[in-house]
């Protein structure tokens, strides 16, 4: 990086004497990396040296923080055949009013490129708005380092920062050349130190999903059930959810009963019980309760607002009196998610939903786009969406809790087109909170081991994921 720096110097990138910051302060050091584009030899060696810093970082597409890193981030992409999406600074009031330009798939993982950190706020605001979009930004490779506090920020963000050079190496590149005196390094090393950016507040840079305790996020959850399956996750030491695919009254509770200090969640299909009645619902709640977990009936609402709330609070079933939680397909429109709300308001308990983000099945018909809508009304009832179930991460708040379908510890798939993941991947890989298995517990000839089994497989897949946000000292 040496001659990299001084040939910065030379071209004026980095500037000593007295310059006014964001902040109001007057800092006798400046970088300003915008002039390279005007340099392709310097651009090239720049790029280089970004790539080679890489290092273990996986990722599917390269994202420049606007502006100054978006040529590093296009030379990049060009060079390394590697995707680029570009993120605006602000959307434009004709077109399609997207912030993020570029083809991508929820779940994906995009590298973010930039060129000087202060306080990490630009960064920060790259990285949230792609979390938000779904997908998931872990790392981040930046230029040099101000020594300002950036870096601590982007670490407590659940971001791993790769940094090619900081300001004091600068300096003493720049001292051990003759380019500077020992004073001006003394004096800017002084002011750097000194002069700590202030961290932005909570409400602008929202903590990821994915590296955040359940136990913190309970305080995140705007919907109580979200808030209760966290508590029940943390003190239970559980993030499985048994699917109870069985037919008879009797097949379900003994299945609870059996299960029951292992999950957090028994999702079913109270549809295909033969013998349902009132009492069938009331006694799997006496259960629910006595084993400390929640109901999720798979449902899978999808008519217009009136059927569904009379779907879901009348009939046979008589679903808003017993169950915690229902799954929700957003296809036809924010009514769906209107009309449980109101239901759930009208009976006066604790309810929430959770969005069919994603399908399991090979073959399903689930776009990207569909799955980013759904993502934006999760935002507009907040107060009733409990999370999504997904087979990726499609958002890094907090208190939305990311369910996943079709998971194994030894098998594949079956023949009606049912693919499956092991606990470890799904957790640490793909983000997902709870994991979901039928036929791998309810099949096997102990399912109370087997969920045991389980649990411990993906709670120990958790904490896994909580260790990989503290970087390597």
């Amino acid at each position: 990086m040496e001659s990299i720096i001084n040939e910065l110097h030379s071209i004026g990138a980095i500037k000593f004497g007295e310059f006014v910051l964001k902040s109001g302060l007057v800092s006798p050091i400046y970088f300003d990396l915008r002039g390279v584009i005007s340099y392709p030899k310097l651009m090239n060696q720049l790029v280089e040296q970004v790539w080679c810093k890489k290092e273990e970082a996986k990722f599917d597409y390269i994202c420049g923080v606007p502006y100054t890193a978006l040529p590093l981030a296009s030379v990049l992409s060009v060079q390394h055949n590697v995707p680029m999406l570009l993120k605006r600074k602000e959307a434009k009031d004709y077109g399609t009013r997207k912030m993020v330009e570029g083809i991508f798939q929820p779940g994906n993982k995009c590298l973010v490129v930039e060129d000087v950190i202060t306080s990490g706020n630009s960064v920060l605001e790259t990285v949230k708005l792609l979390r938000d979009l779904g997908l998931e930004v872990e790392d981040v490779i930046l230029v040099l380092d101000r020594e300002q506090g950036g870096i601590d920020n982007l670490l407590n963000h659940g971001v791993r920062p790769h940094v090619l050079t900081s300001a004091s190496e600068v300096l003493n590149v720049l001292n051990k050349a003759g380019k500077i005196s020992d004073d001006v390094v003394r004096r800017t090393l002084d002011f750097l130190h000194k002069n700590p950016e202030p961290i932005p507040p909570p409400a602008v840079m929202e903590h990821s999903r994915r590296f955040m305790p359940f136990s913190k996020r309970v305080n995140h959850c705007v919907n109580p059930v979200a808030k209760k399956l966290l508590e029940i996750i943390e003190e239970k030491k559980t993030n499985l959810c048994v699917s109870a695919d069985v037919t008879t009254t009797k097949e379900l509770l003994e299945l609870a009963e059996k299960v029951g200090p292992e999950i957090c969640v028994l999702k079913t299909h109270m549809d295909i019980i033969k013998d349902f009645s009132g009492e069938t619902a009331c006694m799997l709640v006496g259960l629910a309760m006595k084993h400390n977990f929640l109901l999720l009936e798979d449902r899978k609402f999808a008519d217009i607002g009136n059927t569904v709330k009379m779907q879901y609070t009348s009939g046979k079933f008589f679903i808003s009196s017993w169950a915690d939680l229902v799954t929700v397909h957003t296809i036809s429109g924010p009514g769906v998610l209107q009309a449980l709300k109101e239901a759930a308001f009208d009976a006066n308990k604790p309810r929430g939903c959770v969005i069919i983000g994603e399908l399991s099945s090979a073959g399903n018909l689930i776009t990207a786009d569909y799955s980013s809508a759904s993502m934006v009304l999760a935002a507009e009832h907040f107060d009733f969406v409990s999370g999504f179930v997904s087979q990726n991460s499609l958002s890094s708040r907090p208190g939305l809790i990311h369910f996943t379908p079709g998971v194994s510890l030894g098998c594949n798939g079956d023949n009606l087109g049912q693919q499956y993941s092991d606990p470890d991947h799904v957790v640490t890989q793909r983000g997902s909170d709870v994991i979901i298995v039928g036929r791998g517990i309810i099949m096997d000839a102990n399912p109370g081991e087997a969920a045991r089994k389980y649990k411990e497989a993906a709670w120990a897949a958790y904490e896994k994921r909580l260790l990989a946000a503290v970087p390597n000292k």
